[in-house]
């Protein structure tokens, strides 16, 4: 797994994504 989508939402935690 590459640490881009998760490294993303972990950053910037928003509930825009789900």
């Amino acid at each position: 797994f590459v640490c881009l989508f998760v490294c993303f939402v972990f950053s910037q935690p928003d509930q825009r994504i789900m």
